[in-house]
């Protein structure tokens, strides 16, 4: 596992934890902080999927030019 890899994972993680962050730290009842953590976490997520799988990025890719 290289350091760009690792630090895909992170990201991943990072962004995962933020989205579920707002029940697990209690504060989910307030709307904004609620939705402006699962949509940061959400790009955080959506950001690194090409990179942890290029693979499969690459697959719906070439689907696509099809």
């Amino acid at each position: 596992m290289n350091n760009h890899e690792v630090r895909y994972w992170f990201q991943f993680a990072v962004g995962f934890w933020i989205m579920l962050s707002p029940w697990i730290l209690g504060f989910a009842e307030i709307s904004l902080a609620k939705w402006s953590n699962i949509i940061f976490g959400l790009v955080l997520v959506l950001l690194s999927v090409p990179a942890l799988f290029p693979e499969k990025v690459g697959v719906v890719a070439e689907q696509r030019r099809k």
